[in-house]
């Protein structure tokens, strides 16, 4: 099940896999398929509970919102998290450390392209071929990486995914799973250092809440210090610098209205609690299935600002009756706080989530899955050795 697991939380949100098969519909499909085959045949065992009654509930959450609409088309909104649910309720404790320890060898592999090819960018590279994103934006492709933000003299990795961010998002995913099951922290930390090459705020953020998490470690952290002394180092002495400051350092500057300049996010919250509070409706049922459906569409023509992603996106879009899946989410994640500092690493993911609401998109909704479940098992996982 580890190779299920795999593929359904790291390579189905691919771009590559989007251009070649046409989509992670297919995929998903053959892997819901095969875990029903399993359980047809008693090969595997569901967990009613994290499997069965979640689906239930959220299956009928927005059925009631399909009917409100008369818009069919809601109820297969969750499809990618049902088929997480099921996967992840079959799925043995061993199943997901083995899953684990698969992922964050290729996350590293991945990491260690990334930092090549952002170094041969700097050094006056350029990309191999492009291709289009399923969003249209163009992607670029280097020898160990690819990305949609190059600029001549530097990149912003996305590894094998469609964008910095969510590269970053799934390297503190599977960091986050590590700590949980208490695997290697050397592993852990080469991870989030070499994912700073996504020049990310966020993943910056996940790295304060993990070393937070942490028992100090001078030693770790004179390595880490002198590794990205030194990566700065050689990125000051070349002339990609100006272009580096503009890009990551001067984001976290303070502007004359009293903002980060990096926060994109404080201005599409203003604009959510804006349609909030001039539209009750839109807080039990949302603005409408077309408002997450074809998002960018609606909002144009219906004269709204877009609200992107943020902590309200899901309450304006949704209403409360489906978003409370989402705040439940967060809520399991953040109140994990409370088992002790060594699981501020699961509070840093709930972070992320506040500003990625992507739960019902394929591989985020797996990696969500697992994370919620195994925080919800805490005290077992905490008997796992570490490896």
């Amino acid at each position: 099940m580890k190779y299920a697991l795999f593929f359904n939380s790291l390579i189905f949100i691919s771009p590559i896999c989007a251009y070649y098969l046409g989509g992670a519909k297919l995929p998903t499909l053959f892997i819901a398929l095969v875990t029903i085959v399993y359980l047809v045949f008693g090969l595997r065992k569901i967990n009613i509970y994290a499997g069965f009654y979640p689906m239930l509930a959220v299956f009928l959450l927005f059925s009631v919102s399909a009917l409100y609409w008369q818009d069919m088309r809601v109820v297969s909104v969750p499809i990618y998290f049902y088929v997480a649910l099921l996967l992840g309720s079959v799925c043995t404790r061993d199943d997901v450390s083995d899953f684990v320890d698969l992922a964050s060898y290729f996350m590293l592999f991945l990491c260690i392209g990334a930092v090549l090819s952002m170094f041969y960018v700097v050094l006056g590279g350029g990309p191999i071929f492009t291709f289009p994103n399923p969003d249209g934006r163009l992607n670029y492709v280097f020898f160990g990486t690819m990305t949609n933000s190059y600029w001549s003299g530097l990149i912003r990795p996305s590894g094998i995914f469609d964008e910095p961010g969510a590269f970053s998002f799934f390297i503190c995913a599977v960091v986050t799973l590590r700590k949980i099951y208490n695997k290697s922290n050397n592993i852990s930390w080469a991870l989030l250092v070499l994912g700073m090459c996504t020049l990310s705020i966020a993943h910056v953020v996940f790295v304060i809440f993990y070393f937070l998490s942490e028992r100090p470690d001078t030693r770790r952290i004179l390595v880490m210090f002198l590794i990205l002394f030194l990566s700065f180092l050689l990125i000051k002495n070349s002339s990609s610098f100006e272009l580096f400051q503009q890009v990551f350092l001067n984001r976290f500057q303070i502007g004359d209205d009293g903002m980060m300049k990096g926060d994109n996010r404080s201005e599409s919250i203003f604009a959510a609690i804006e349609i909030l509070m001039n539209n009750s409706k839109v807080i039990i049922w949302g603005l409408s299935p077309d408002s997450y459906l074809n998002s960018v569409e609606y909002m144009r023509s219906s004269g709204l600002p877009e609200i992107g992603s943020n902590p309200l996106s899901q309450l304006v879009r949704m209403g409360l009756l489906l978003s409370c899946v989402y705040y439940t989410v967060l809520l399991i994640l953040f109140s994990t706080v409370r088992k002790g500092a060594k699981y501020l690493a699961v509070v840093g993911f709930g972070m992320l989530l506040l500003q990625r609401d992507f739960i019902y998109v394929v591989s985020y909704s797996m990696f969500v899955v697992l994370i919620v479940r195994a925080s919800m098992n805490i005290e077992t996982n905490k008997n796992i050795e570490s490896q």
